[in-house]
């Protein structure tokens, strides 16, 4: 990935094994838009330094920031009711990130089945 000109943080969003495996099943039973109804309902959470915002979960996230040490908290909400603070405490993920000037920091969030995520720098981009 390419972004002269950028500084900031990127975040993509992976898929855990077993919402790998329902999506092959929804495909070999060519129910795939029922998949994309429900991506579509799961939002992500994103804090950088304190400042929050929403975005629909399965798209990447770009945050554009100052050089520097920042904060970034990701946790997601399914479709339906539920309490933030429930869905931060077992699917939620913090890590102090370094920027450097004209660089993008590439970060990867994933659930895990079950309970838990990873957050994990993957790439540092020119």
């Amino acid at each position: 990935m390419t972004d002269a000109g950028r500084t900031g943080i990127e975040i993509r969003v992976g898929l855990s094994p077993g919402q790998r495996t329902v999506g092959k099943v929804l495909s070999a039973l060519h129910l795939e838009r029922l998949g994309a109804w429900v991506a579509r309902g799961s939002t992500a959470v994103i804090k950088v330094d304190g400042v929050e915002r929403r975005e629909p979960l399965y798209e990447a996230h770009f945050v554009a920031t100052a050089p520097g040490v920042h904060e970034v908290e990701i946790f997601m909400v399914g479709p339906g009711p539920g309490v933030d603070a429930i869905q931060d405490a077992v699917r939620g993920r913090h890590a102090t990130v370094r920027v450097e000037a004209g660089k993008v920091t590439v970060l990867r969030y994933a659930p895990r089945d079950g309970l838990g995520a990873t957050l994990d720098v993957v790439d540092e981009s020119p």
